[in-house]
């Protein structure tokens, strides 16, 4: 039996909009009709129909399955709204949103027009998480007294000079919406329900580079269980520690 084919929009083509126009291309059950970017360089010649914006696109092509949102963070929000009440699925990557409200009413609108809304939190996903999440729920671990992860990783000014968005609180958001927030989603997939109990924050190397702390301390707590985050960019060269520990 002939598999469907799913007809997708790619909104956005910079580094992460690539990664996804490529895999798609590498799967038959996959297709993708069309691109959306206010800049047409960054079709590099590729022959797929541009358009500049979401509704000028959804007048020649009204019957898409699923739009994929890979703009700057701070445009997430407007954009995903307009897909939904296009009654479309999309895909967003992360972060959704900076605020609770918004991603409540995201929620709301696809629920009301029947389409479904998702994000790119693929780490949950990963063999060892799920291991570790197995134990939890089949109580093979017991009470969890304590979890701690550690992010120690290096993002320098050429990284964020790359992009005239990144660093800035408008469209970026901070390090917890665009490096860390797969750490955030794995505390919650794996305890449930967090209560913040604390956030400690500095910026010591990228004072005049970005508008927000570059470093910080999480403590939380799920239940009996107490939790906490150290998390940093400012690692010399590279990336040092990315680590999850559990006392249970």
């Amino acid at each position: 039996m002939k598999k469907e084919i799913l007809n997708t929009i790619i909104i956005g083509l910079g580094n992460i909009g690539k990664i996804h126009y490529e895999n798609i291309t590498l799967n038959e059950n996959l297709n993708v009709v069309a691109l959306i970017d206010t800049d047409n360089s960054v079709l590099e010649n590729k022959n797929i129909p541009f358009f500049q914006s979401i509704s000028e696109c959804h007048i020649i092509f009204p019957d898409i399955d699923l739009y994929i949102v890979a703009t700057p963070n701070g445009y997430h929000y407007k954009q995903t709204k307009e897909i939904l009440e296009l009654s479309k699925n999309v895909l967003v990557e992360k972060p959704i949103t900076f605020h609770k409200f918004q991603i409540e009413e995201l929620i709301t609108i696809a629920k009301n027009n029947n389409v479904r809304l998702f994000t790119s939190l693929q780490l949950r996903f990963s063999h060892i998480i799920n291991h570790v999440k197995n134990l939890i729920d089949n109580d093979y671990l017991g009470e969890i007294f304590l979890i701690n992860i550690e992010c120690f990783w290096n993002r320098n000014d050429r990284y964020y000079k790359k992009n005239s968005w990144r660093g800035t609180k408008l469209l970026d958001g901070g390090i917890l919406f665009t490096q860390f927030s797969h750490f955030i989603d794995i505390i919650h997939y794996l305890l449930g329900k967090i209560e913040l109990l604390s956030n400690l924050t500095s910026n010591y190397t990228l004072q005049n580079v970005i508008e927000f702390p570059n470093s910080g301390i999480l403590q939380f707590k799920s239940g009996k269980t107490l939790g906490s985050m150290c998390y940093t960019i400012s690692t010399y060269d590279k990336n040092f520690e990315s680590s999850i520990t559990i006392i249970a």
